[in-house]
């Protein structure tokens, strides 16, 4: 499954760096992944998936769903568990999808259980 703390090993440049690379992805011209053999840090190859952006990104959903709900003078404590929960559920569900249709279509990739999270929690970035 890997060190998952390998996935956190960002720091500010590195965020800025991905965050313009979410943002406006037509601007890169390098996608190529100079560390194949062995897994390095984030930080160091800005290519590579990180959970740091994803997780925050995610804990930043949750809490303006719960604002637009305040505002909208309908918020309870426990929306905000139904939003992390769902929200936590279909991310699973769509990894799980994407491993099954791996295997049924036997293909092998690098593409560990960490790397497909990291990629599916980018999309709460938007």
């Amino acid at each position: 499954m890997g060190n998952i703390k390998q996935y956190f090993a960002v720091d500010t440049n590195y965020a800025l760096k991905k965050l313009f690379l979410i943002f406006a992805p037509y601007l890169h011209k390098d996608w190529s992944i100079r560390y194949n053999s062995e897994m390095v840090a984030p930080r160091d190859e800005p290519n590579l998936p990180d959970l740091y952006i994803p997780s925050m990104a995610f804990i930043t959903y949750i809490l303006v769903s719960g604002y637009i709900l305040g505002l909208r003078k309908q918020f309870a404590p426990e929306q905000l568990g139904i939003y992390a929960s769902s929200a936590l559920a279909w991310l699973l569900l769509e990894v799980f999808l994407i491993m099954i249709a791996k295997y049924a279509m036997n293909l092998s990739s690098a593409l560990g259980f960490f790397h497909m999270i990291a990629f599916g929690g980018y999309k709460f970035v938007w």
